[in-house]
């Protein structure tokens, strides 16, 4: 299935269900002609079809509290269903200890299925091997095709390559170096170069843009959060043409734990041809370092022999295989952003501004590799993957001036030249990764 499609399914859900008919009233009330049509029936078993995890939720719909993922491949008992709600069928199923509504697909795509149609798929290895004694007595007849097996042994080395050169010795220390999900990933590695932390970010795919069911989240913010006063200025065309496409990293990298604080910055070539419109007041040594451009972020990143990330890698280590709208999750969660609350920063003009926090301030904004604050405190500079003139740089997550739905961490601001600076935009760094990064704590 197309890898759009495919990630579309990570973040809705699976379910089991009740017949069609006791349900009909509740799936009348919904539109789901888009759905494709259920498959499932109650006391069976179904399986996730292979590739990224569906999610658990704890109603059917979209804005149902999230339980768990249920892996790609893993089978459940379905319990109840189905049920239309936000445009998809939902069935409720019981997966390990946990139990919840899932979706069962979306335009024509099944993610979840029934295991009676699986065996279909089964038999097809049982025939692979009496193929192979067939072509095996085929060479042994003509006694020329001997020599061109030799050749034909040789695509051997062509599965080397594949195995890239730091992973044998990685799995022989004990470290998998590749992520398929968010949950995969169980515990982050912390390594310390030049004084400061950073974490690795294994090598993987996630996919941009937003899929449905993020749009349907983002908008419910605008709506509740954002625009509670007027739901109808939100407009879904805003985060609709934000477009998906996979984006993979054959390599490892690494990424700052946290954003550059004022001490770290100062320390390392903080100071070099700044501008700013007032005198700018420290926050304190471990809040993270605003005003600062892209030349400057740049110069302090390769005084620690690091780089600026560029906004894929930025973005990847943010959002995960899963491609997350937040770093948690989903869902936003109001008490994971600090949106600048009660207290201000003061500068000496007189203008008051929502101050950002400490940046190992405990927080649930935290992402799947162990990066705190993607998604608020400070916007952060990135590198332009792909320059559009001459813009080279832009900035990614939200900061405490911004929107709720601004939170997002696929959103992509306007790029600028190498000379913009804020107060609310800060940085961290990226390093290029060794496999000897990982022989010390």
């Amino acid at each position: 299935m197309g890898s759009s499609v495919v990630i579309r399914r990570v973040f809705l859900g699976l379910l089991f269900a009740v017949s069609a008919a006791f349900f009909a009233p509740l799936s009348m009330a919904q539109d789901c002609s888009q759905a494709p049509a259920p498959r499932l029936l109650i006391g069976e078993q179904g399986r996730v079809t292979p590739g990224p995890p569906n999610i658990l939720r704890a109603v059917p719909g979209t804005s149902g509290t999230y339980i768990t993922d249920v892996p790609g491949g893993a089978f459940f008992t379905v319990l109840e269903g189905p049920v239309c709600s936000s445009g998809y069928y939902w069935w409720r199923i019981r997966y390990a200890e946990f139990e919840g509504w899932t979706v069962e697909g979306d335009a024509g795509i099944y993610w979840i299925e029934p295991t009676r149609l699986i065996p279909t798929e089964t038999p097809l290895p049982t025939v692979t091997p009496t193929h192979t004694p067939t072509s095996t007595a085929t060479p042994t007849v003509t006694p020329t095709p001997t020599t061109t097996l030799t050749p034909s042994i040789t695509p051997t080395p062509s599965v080397t390559p594949t195995l890239r050169p730091w992973d044998a010795t990685a799995q022989a220390m004990g470290f998998d170096l590749n992520a398929t999900s968010n949950g995969a990933w169980h515990s982050p590695i912390v390594r310390v170069f030049e004084g400061v932390e950073m974490v690795l970010v294994p090598a993987g795919c996630y996919n941009t843009g937003l899929t449905n069911f993020q749009v349907d989240e983002v908008m419910r913010v605008c709506q509740t959060v954002d625009f509670a006063d007027d739901p109808a200025a939100c407009q879904r065309e805003w985060f609709v043409t934000e477009t998906t496409s996979p984006i993979c990293f054959s390599t490892p990298f690494w990424i700052d734990r946290y954003e550059v604080t004022h001490l770290e910055y100062s320390t390392l070539r903080g100071e070099l041809t700044e501008t700013r419109p007032f005198d700018f007041v420290r926050w304190g040594d471990d809040y993270p370092r605003g005003w600062v451009d892209p030349e400057n972020a740049t110069a302090h990143c390769a005084a620690r022999g690091a780089r600026l990330p560029t906004e894929v890698e930025w973005e990847y280590a943010a959002r995960g295989p899963n491609s997350y709208l937040y770093p948690w999750g989903d869902q936003f969660d109001p008490t994971a952003l600090h949106l600048g609350t009660v207290e201000y920063f003061y500068n000496t003009d007189g203008s008051r501004i929502p101050k950002p926090v400490a940046v190992d301030q405990a927080s649930s904004d935290v992402s799947w590799v162990g990066a705190a604050y993607m998604g608020s405190n400070l916007g952060e500079v990135v590198r332009v993957s792909f320059p559009i003139d001459e813009r080279t740089h832009s900035w990614r997550g939200g900061d405490a001036t911004s929107y709720a739905m601004d939170m997002r961490l696929n959103r992509d601001p306007n790029h600028w030249s190498g000379t913009y600076n804020s107060t609310f935009i800060g940085f961290r760094c990226a390093r290029n990764f060794s496999v000897a990064d990982l022989e010390t704590e």
